[in-house]
């Protein structure tokens, strides 16, 4: 006689249960799938800047792709401490995602005592760009007519230049060009809401000079009211074939550039990172993409997620001891 083995599930309780998981797994595949909404990519600097025009184009071909809308949302002020904290504290969830910059990350943290977040509190999602920077004057009669001259006069007297914002790559980069030519003098920075306000200066002559994005200034140097005196990448810019290199104007071994990039809390869902980074490195393949990052001073970027944060390890150190050597602080 065999022996029989009764079943502890009654077979309508059987039936139930499997109705039940029948039931869940749309609900298991749609708490899985992402994005199911919309996405805010939160920009912080003004509408009309250098970042809010990249994050928009991104956004629109992001939005494509992944079909679900993608709504850029600008929150300026405090050198972007106000766009960071707001994406912190929102959920963790992938919908509310930063799109921030070496000095945004990097730089104020440690410049800034009421900033509550730090580069670590953050993972990078999609690696978008390397961005160079222009060194200008007034283009009027008496002002420097190459980098030399203006770094001669400012071992004589100190001079005022305009930033950004106190903490921008721009404040940064001119206190650095300054540093690297051997300049006695403790120069003045003048910090703005934005580049219109702070190249408006210079081209009036309260500011002595100014380093800022491509964007915001060849309108200014096309248009005849600014000089450019250096680019501040390793190679000279299609747009601006004519202007030297800080290398090639006298400063060796010398550039300033920035990354930028998506970011999202350091605890997000790893899906998060996968879908985002899958879709913008397809993005930055398309040839229309690549040009008009060019076209703004960019050089679209080839990282990994992973590779990204390696870099913003590799460079937070660096940046620090800069702030804590100038002694740059921001109240």
């Amino acid at each position: 006689m065999k022996p029989s083995f009764r079943d502890p599930i009654s077979r309508g309780r059987r039936v139930t249960l499997m109705a039940m998981l029948a039931g869940a797994l749309p609900t298991l595949a749609r708490a899985q799938a992402y994005p199911a909404r919309a996405i805010k990519l939160v920009v912080t600097q003004a509408a009309g800047s250098g970042s809010d025009v990249i994050a928009r184009l991104v956004g629109d071909r992001l939005a494509e792709a992944l079909k679900q809308p993608v709504i850029v949302e600008n929150r300026p002020g405090a050198s972007g401490i106000i766009g960071h904290q707001f994406v912190l504290g929102a959920p963790h969830d992938g919908y509310t995602l930063l799109m921030s910059s070496t000095a945004n990350l990097l730089v104020v943290p440690v410049m800034a005592s009421n900033a509550r977040f730090r580069y670590t509190d953050f993972t990078p999602v999609a690696a978008l760009l390397e961005s160079a920077y222009v060194v200008v004057v007034a283009n009027a009669p008496g002002k420097p007519s190459t980098l030399k001259e203006l770094l001669d006069a400012g071992r004589t007297r100190p001079l005022s230049f305009a930033s950004s914002g106190t903490g921008s790559m721009g404040h940064l980069g001119a206190e650095l060009i300054l540093e690297r030519a051997g300049s006695p003098q403790r120069h003045v920075h003048v910090p703005y809401r934005g580049s219109a306000q702070a190249l408006a200066d210079v081209v009036g002559g309260q500011a002595a000079f100014a380093v800022d994005t491509l964007l915001a200034a060849e309108p200014l140097i096309k248009g005849g009211r600014l000089r450019a005196l250096a680019v501040t990448s390793a190679h000279r810019l299609d747009s601006l074939p004519e202007v030297p290199t800080l290398q090639e104007a006298g400063l060796p071994d010398m550039d300033v550039t920035t990354k930028a990039g998506i970011f999202a809390p350091s605890d997000v869902p790893p899906v998060v990172v996968t879908t985002i980074s899958t879709a913008v490195s397809r993005i930055l393949a398309e040839p229309n993409v690549r040009a008009t990052l060019r076209s703004l001073g960019n050089e679209p970027s080839g990282l990994s997620p992973a590779q990204y944060q390696a870099s913003l390890s590799d460079e937070a150190p660096a940046w620090e001891r800069l702030v804590r050597r100038l002694d740059l602080r921001m109240e």
